[in-house]
């Protein structure tokens, strides 16, 4: 579980960032 923090804490920034594009092409 240790290991994965990195993992799931750029997992979750990706997704966070592709949700922000995914909201802008929505709004146009």
């Amino acid at each position: 579980m240790i290991t994965c923090r990195v993992d799931v804490s750029l997992c979750m920034q990706c997704w966070f960032l592709f949700a922000l594009k995914f909201v802008r092409c929505q709004l146009r």
